[in-house]
Parts: C-alpha cells; structure tokens; sequence
C-alpha cells in the first residue's frame, strides 16, 4: 500500500509490509505526533517516517519551495527548538539517510558555506558531505531520472522556480514522476511526503491569480501520484491541507 498527502502536502506509501506493521503498531500507520521539543527532552521524541525507515521503507520528502530547511519537510527527519534553526534542520536532514530528499534552488543556501555562496558559518558543505554518503546531487527532473539507481537523491531543483512568475506548474508534478520511475515496480514499502506550500503563500498575500496557478500546481501534483498508484495497485494516496 502507498500513502500520499497532497494540497499542502503529498505522502505516498506502498509495500506489502504495511499491513503487517498497522497489525504490529497501529498507532504507528494511523497517525503522525507533532510534538513541542524543550531543552533536553528531544532524544526520546522519533518521527512516523523514521519508525518507518527503521522497518525498511524507502523515504522520500519533496518540497516545491523551501529547500531542506522547510518547516514541514523538516518535520520528516530534524528535532529542533526552533523552524528558524536552519543549520540544524540541514545538517539532520544529511544524516537522515532517507532515499529522496528534494526542495528548491534555496536548499543549498543552508547546506553550502559562504566559500561556496551558502549561509553556513561552520564551513561545512553539506551537498559534498552527502554525496560522498551516496546522494546524486540533482538539479532538474532529468537529473533525477539520469542518476545512477544505486544513488539516493539530492534536489536543489532550479526549475520549482526562484520566484512567483518563473515557477512552472507542472515542475512537481514531473519532479515526482522523475522519482516514481525510480520505483518501478520494486517489492519494498516506500513513503513519499510531497508539498506544495505555493497556495499557503498566494492566500497569506491575497494574491488570487497566483492562488489560482498553485491550485494547478496541486492538480498535477495529485495526477502523477494517483497515476502511478493506478499502475501499481498497492498504493494509497492521500490529498489533504493543512
């Protein structure tokens, strides 16, 4: 079965395993837990997608906007005091080992230091640091599909547009469908968060007629997803807003 959140967010999960695990932890595949972190209470807190990675499913978080410093993606993979802590967001999410991890042109703002035209003040270089870990760095769909299979995926896609006029309504959409011809028809569970943040922006700025091309931007969002589900058969697909 997959699983897949759409609107302001996509979440994709299939596999054979699923089953077995709502048996095993049914609170586990009902539900996601969003907690409030303090100083010195975060080493007990653990997200659904890495009790998921734990039992063997591929992860895969992509964002149309920010980069991997996201509020949302964030919540896939980093325990932080602050969604301004951006540093930290970054340098979890390269420790996450998560198979697909795509965002904007933004995200190698906090992955790259200043040498390399980044925000990092510790000099680390974050892009370096994951391919060396095995992640193909990518910055189109095409990329994507032209990665080694054996890679995992960093996106920094230029095509998700730096502004409201250059962003592509299908560019999601065709990122998505980059990384479901990565999945083929493999055996083992996968979860897929996909969001678009596009109509949450375009309705804070009362700004209608980009509220009307971000609604398109979800449309295509939600076709892929539900087209591969169709061809797969165990998916489940899930379009909701926050």
């Amino acid at each position: 079965m997959t699983c897949c959140s759409l609107a302001c967010g996509l979440a994709l999960w299939t596999g054979a395993g699923v089953a077995a695990s709502q048996a095993a932890n049914p609170g586990v595949t009902k539900s996601v837990v969003i907690l409030e972190a303090h100083p010195g209470e975060m080493a007990g807190c653990i997200g659904m997608t890495m009790l998921l990675k734990q039992k063997g499913y591929r992860i895969h978080v992509v964002d149309v906007t920010y980069g991997s410093d996201g509020a949302t993606p964030g919540a896939f993979y980093a325990h932080v005091l602050s969604r301004g802590d951006s540093g930290k967001i970054c340098e979890q999410a390269s420790d996450s080992g998560y198979d697909v991890l795509i965002g904007s042109a933004k995200t190698e703002l906090w992955m790259r230091p200043a040498a390399k035209g980044g925000k990092r003040t510790d000099n680390r270089d974050l892009v370096g640091e994951m391919e060396g870990k095995g992640y193909a760095f990518v910055r189109t769909p095409a990329e994507i599909v032209a990665a080694p299979k054996s890679s995992r995926i960093l996106g920094a896609l230029e095509t998700f547009g730096a502004d409201e006029s250059a962003r592509d309504e299908e560019a999601l959409g065709e990122a998505m469908k980059a990384v479901f011809g990565r999945l083929g028809d493999r055996s083992e569970g996968f979860f897929m968060m996909a969001e678009c943040t596009e109509t949450d922006h375009a309705n804070h700025g009362n700004n209608s007629s980009f509220a009307v091309k971000a609604v398109s931007m979800v449309e295509f969002m939600a076709k892929a997803a539900v087209d591969f589900a169709r061809k797969r058969g165990d998916t489940l697909v899930i379009v909701t807003a926050d």
